[in-house]
């Protein structure tokens, strides 16, 4: 479940911070702060596991995260069409300007989705994979 949530979790957390869809809540109101405190969390979670219980994810782990997630957005999909909702932004893009907006229209944004998706994975492996080959 580390990978899973180290990868999907904090890349997806990290751009939705940077790329906040809260434009009308702003500070001080309760969902601006839930926004990023329960964001935030999932990033410093992550971080706990692997400062203080020392997991360290695998290049292998970064594919069995991207593999999950895919079938994950895949019943997020069915699931979107049945409650028509948005989760994941796969249905439609977002109400507030964000990265979709440069990635062309429904439905083939997601194509280039999946390609910054790895790139982010492999971002966040980075620092392990430094720390491997120079210890």
């Amino acid at each position: 479940m580390f990978e899973f949530t180290y990868f999907a979790g904090v890349g997806s957390a990290l751009q939705a911070m940077l790329t906040p869809d809260i434009s009308s809540y702003t500070f001080p109101h309760f969902r601006y702060v839930h926004f990023f405190i329960s964001h935030g969390g999932i990033v410093v979670a992550n971080l706990f596991f692997v400062i203080v219980e020392r997991y360290l994810p695998s290049f292998q782990s970064l594919w069995r995260a991207y593999i999950y997630l895919n079938l994950y957005t895949f019943f997020i999909f069915f699931l979107n069409l049945l409650l028509e909702g948005n989760y994941m932004y796969i249905s439609q893009k977002p109400f507030n300007p964000s990265l979709i907006d440069y990635l062309g229209p429904w439905p083939w944004y997601i194509i280039p989705l999946e390609v910054i998706t790895l790139l982010t994975f492999f971002i966040l492996y980075l620092p392990f994979w430094l720390h491997r080959r120079f210890k």
